[in-house]
């Protein structure tokens, strides 16, 4: 039932806030299928799990959120690849912050 690019599901686009919230930044009717808005609102939901605070365990928290709709990584969620995309993630993660710290970007 996830909806658009960045598959929200609809009680979270709509119950959560993440409409209004990118409404209110682009003053436009927001939708999870347009890509500036599904992807604004991926980044305001991974920064709402802490993802901004620059530490791994909060960025782990956020990329496991972002597929399990919790930071814990449940039952539910390793049955459907959860601490395989969360390593990927994350070490891809790392790969960009090497690639910019070196200029390479």
């Amino acid at each position: 039932g996830a909806m658009g690019p960045a598959q929200f599901m609809p009680v979270t686009w709509l119950s959560s806030g993440y409409k209004e919230r990118v409404q209110g930044i682009t003053n436009e009717l927001a939708s999870p299928w347009e890509i500036r808005d599904a992807f604004l609102a991926a980044g305001l939901y991974l920064k709402d799990w802490g993802a901004n605070k620059g530490t791994l365990l909060k960025e782990i928290g956020a990329v496991t959120a972002y597929l399990c709709g919790s930071s814990r990584m449940t039952s539910t969620c390793r049955r459907a690849g959860g601490i395989w995309y969360r390593n990927l993630v994350i070490q891809k993660a790392s790969e960009w912050d090497k690639w910019i710290e070196e200029g390479v970007f």
